[in-house]
């Protein structure tokens, strides 16, 4: 008699586990566009120290060196007394878990269709997870609050040195003098756009700013590059711009492109250095003379009502500049496919997983007094402008 695997038999819910992970990661956005990565040259590094049933934990430190400043010792000079302590730069991210499940309504209801819970459990679960995994990742990446009540995003609003509130005219005048959505919803929308000459200001600020934002190095294409996220409103402004920076201009001045690398498919255009993107999932607050959590970024502790809010009326939407390891995704245990049967008869598909995500911001820790100051933002520039709304 052959040997054969069964339906129900554990190694094959092991092999579905792994087909539905690699389906899930596959359907991500992120992923299409080459953001997600195992090396330090990647957008939103993965991590996997947790993943595995005898790996106990709860949480992953993630550790960076920073290079020696010292001058060091000239001639004949002694470097006794005058070693340099080397700084370590440390996060600690926490998993969490999220689970979800499908189950037939009865034998009667399979009867009456051609529909195979199982294979469509699985398909639609992973699409689920897909979906979940990203949202979690740009709020993270955004620095917004997690209000689905599972706590996979580890939270944290843009550091003081990296939020920038301020736009620039359609003819490429740029204003920066604002602090809080709050100023900037109150000025006038035509002066406080987004443009060209807005992402040359956030690309000179990610360079110069302490620790530097390191761009990425892209497998066809010369140069260091940055990505940069844009709301389809913020690339509308773009596109509006008028005079010899205009958006006709650009195309015709078009960068090259490494088109043969996944990061290129999809951008809007290459400018100066940075890869834009129209991307659909950045956030956009409009004011409605409340302060409810979408009318503002900031949220207070409860989350409950916004402390930042745009002015009634006006809209303001945010932009990322991102570099290497602007994000993490800390795995615990990757996407597990369980079937099981409710009432003996009725066939129910269970997906669990244990994750974190995480926008990479570094503490510093401090030898002798063993004190851990926080960072800026490791890899994410915010900056948030006001938006035209059709």
């Amino acid at each position: 008699m052959s040997t054969q695997f069964g339906a129900n038999d554990p190694r094959t819910q092991a092999k579905w586990s792994r087909k539905m992970f690699e389906y899930a990661i596959q359907e991500l956005w992120l992923t299409q566009h080459g953001f997600i990565g195992t090396g330090p040259n990647s957008i939103i590094q993965q991590l996997t120290e947790l993943d595995g049933k005898r790996v106990a934990g709860s949480k992953v430190t993630v550790e960076m060196e920073v290079p020696l400043q010292g001058a060091g010792q000239g001639d004949d000079g002694d470097t006794t007394g005058k070693e340099e302590a080397l700084t370590v730069l440390n996060q600690t991210v926490e998993i969490h878990e999220r689970a979800h499940s499908v189950v037939s309504a009865g034998k009667m209801s399979e009867k009456r269709t051609s529909t195979d819970i199982r294979e469509a459990g699985k398909r639609q679960l992973g699409i689920w997870q897909a979906q979940k995994l990203e949202n979690d990742l740009m709020a993270a990446l955004y620095g917004l609050y997690n209000e689905s009540g599972i706590s996979v995003v580890n939270e944290s609003a843009p550091s003081s040195a990296r939020i920038y509130f301020g736009g620039q005219t359609a003819a490429g005048a740029v204003s920066d003098a604002l602090t809080s959505d709050a100023t900037l919803s109150a000025a006038t929308t035509a002066n406080y756009l987004c443009g060209l000459q807005l992402l040359d200001v956030m690309k000179r600020k990610a360079k110069l700013c302490t620790p530097k934002i390191v761009p990425l190095r892209v497998k066809g294409y010369p140069k260091p590059i940055y990505v940069v996220l844009l709301h389809e409103y913020q690339i509308k402004a773009i596109q509006l711009q008028t005079g010899t920076n205009s958006y006709q201009t650009l195309m015709a001045q078009a960068q090259r492109r490494g088109e043969d690398n996944p990061l290129f498919a999809g951008a809007e255009f290459l400018w100066n250095g940075m890869l834009v993107y129209d991307y659909e999932r950045a956030p956009m607050r409009t004011g409605a003379g409340g302060v409810t959590p979408a009318e503002g970024f900031v949220l207070h502790s409860g989350k409950t009502y916004t402390t930042d809010p745009v002015a009634d009326g006006i809209s303001v939407a945010r932009g990322l500049l991102l570099g290497r390891q602007a994000g993490m995704l800390v795995w615990g245990q990757k996407p597990g496919w369980y079937e099981d049967k409710k009432d003996a008869r009725l066939p129910k598909i269970v997906i669990d997983e244990l994750l974190a995500t995480a926008k990479t911001k570094f503490n510093e820790y401090t030898q002798p007094s063993g004190g851990n100051t926080a960072q800026q933002d490791f890899g994410v520039y915010a900056f948030d402008t006001q938006v035209i709304v059709d």
